[in-house]
């Protein structure tokens, strides 16, 4: 799979990535399966397909792309190279992605932020879900780096499949806006590039 062709596919139609696992895999980039599922949706009121995007089983078609993994009360990175040209991490409906400036070597450090509970502690960040989860990115990247907070995406309750994909020497991300519509049916509201600092390698 092209980047174009994930692209106009995202566009058009909603793609759910909550069947993807954690794996712990750090700087490598695992095989993917992209399969049509038998849910179905709208967009501007046509209908539209569904597909899930989840790990490739043994002997499956696939393509190669770099996971990062999610965790309640957790934030989970994933360092981007030149070995996949995708990223993808699992659903995201009120958390914090981030996006951090390239490393010496080219690498992108990217995050899946959760902190919806307090530990009860004096290491808790103040503020409310998102305020926390945006100091611990902060922490996480230092200055200059992009994040996608809760209030850039959750009008309407809408989930959010976040992806990057590596054009050319540069990486790019996009996240795609859906919600649930009664019925096992889904409602495409919006693809959208989260605009960064320039990321090349």
């Amino acid at each position: 799979m092209k980047p174009e062709d994930l692209l106009a596919l995202m566009r058009n139609n909603v793609v759910k990535t909550g069947l993807l696992k954690n794996t712990k895999i750090y700087g490598r980039p695992e095989v993917l399966a992209l399969k049509e599922s038998f849910s179905t949706a709208t967009f501007d009121d046509k209908p539209c397909k569904v597909y899930d995007i989840r790990q490739a089983r043994d002997g499956e078609d696939g393509f190669a792309s770099y996971v990062c993994d999610y965790g309640r009360n957790e934030i989970n990175y994933q360092v981007l190279g030149k070995e996949a040209d995708f990223c993808f991490t699992i659903t995201i409906n009120g958390c914090t992605f981030g996006v951090g400036s390239p490393t010496e070597d080219g690498s992108v450090l990217v995050s899946h932020g959760n902190l919806a509970e307090l530990q009860g502690t004096s290491q808790d960040p103040e503020g409310d879900q998102a305020a926390r989860q945006l100091a611990v990115g902060h922490q996480l990247h230092g200055d200059g780096a992009t994040y996608l907070t809760p209030d850039m995406y959750r009008d309407g309750k809408a989930n959010v499949t976040m992806f990057g994909m590596r054009v050319g020497s540069a990486w790019k991300f996009y996240y795609q806006r859906y919600a649930a519509a009664g019925g096992g049916t889904f409602k495409l509201l919006s693809l959208e590039e989260l605009t960064t600092n320039s990321i090349s390698l």
